[in-house]
């Protein structure tokens, strides 16, 4: 919708696009939990989770929190009344290497902090509160830094359509799943997808049976050693 209007979110064509955003990003916070964090950066989400080499059960919460979030954003996306497709998501698997990169803290901001304090012009309240909203001048998301599972759900979703991505649906990496899928999950027809260096087969998610998944102690989805096995890679961290 902004491209309609050159990318200028001021001006008054802009303002259903600008609702959008706000909506969608609204939605993203809310569902965001300690161990469903999000990244958010102008019109996308990153949810992401350390997968478990010992617990299947790990994946699972992931993929329904996922496939739940999905819902429930488009649903108040179509809630505006703006006629729009919604949001399209693809949960992937892959590795992830800890690169050690520094963050750059702004230490005069500290030392105001600390100086107003001690002068007792912040209460000890206010200079947490302070504090804990403080950003650094430069950093990033440890979690996403060299994940390629992150890197394989930007190609798939941007080779977008014309791979059979299409529409607002929820794509899910299969190598998480046993062959055959489990049976508490509603899969369409599974789609191969390759780019250089990197491949996958990935399918809609039609409906997850919570209920069915608990009575079956969530049998047939992967731990984190299981799915790095599929996909043939060495590293231990897995990430979604």
């Amino acid at each position: 919708m902004l491209k309609k209007v050159a990318f200028d979110p001021g001006c008054e064509a802009a303002q259903h696009a600008v609702l959008r955003l706000e909506t969608f990003h609204n939605a993203a916070a809310d569902a965001s939990r300690r161990n469903f964090p999000a990244a958010q950066l102008n019109d996308a989400a990153v949810f992401f989770h350390e997968l478990s080499p010992r617990s299947r059960v790990v994946t699972y919460e992931f993929i329904a929190r996922a496939f739940e979030f999905h819902r429930v954003a488009n649903e108040k996306d179509a809630n505006l009344g703006l006629h729009e497709r919604g949001a399209r998501m693809i949960i992937a698997a892959g590795p992830r290497i800890q690169v050690r990169t520094g963050r750059q803290r702004d230490t005069a901001h500290l030392a105001s902090i600390l100086r107003r304090l001690q002068s007792k012009e912040i209460s000890v309240e206010q200079a947490i509160n302070e504090a804990f909203r403080a950003q650094p001048l430069a950093g990033h998301v440890p979690a996403l830094q060299a994940n390629f599972a992150f890197t394989k759900a930007y190609l798939v979703d941007d080779a977008g359509s014309k791979a059979g991505f299409a529409g607002a649906n929820c794509f899910v990496d299969m190598s998480i799943f046993d062959e055959p899928a489990p049976e508490w999950i509603s899969l369409d027809k599974p789609i191969q997808w390759e780019t250089n260096g990197m491949s996958g087969k990935f399918a809609r998610i039609i409906n997850i049976n919570r209920d069915m998944a608990a009575r079956r102690q969530h049998a047939g989805i992967r731990d984190a050693k299981e799915i790095a096995k599929a996909l043939k890679i060495t590293a231990l961290d897995s990430a979604s």
